[in-house]
């Protein structure tokens, strides 16, 4: 699905201009899995459920000192 941007070089600002983006530059289609992207360039990674637990997977991150990613999925 498309979605609508605002492009700083519009004439008309009032109307957002439409931008559709091919299915190479969509996380939804193909499915990408980040974690297993990330392990493969030897990247610590996981997957956070609950909001709970996010400020101790950021927390340990930083202890690591390295570059982490924590993938939080946000449903619509």
């Amino acid at each position: 699905m498309a979605r609508a941007i605002r492009l700083p070089h519009d004439s008309d600002h009032s109307k957002p201009a439409r931008l559709k983006l091919p299915d190479q530059m969509r996380f939804c289609a193909p499915a990408i899995d980040i974690l297993a992207l990330a392990s493969s360039l030897g990247i610590p990674s996981r997957r956070i459920e609950r909001a709970g637990d996010i400020a101790g997977a950021v927390e340990e991150g930083i202890r690591s000192g390295c570059l982490n990613l924590i993938e939080l999925p946000i449903m619509p």
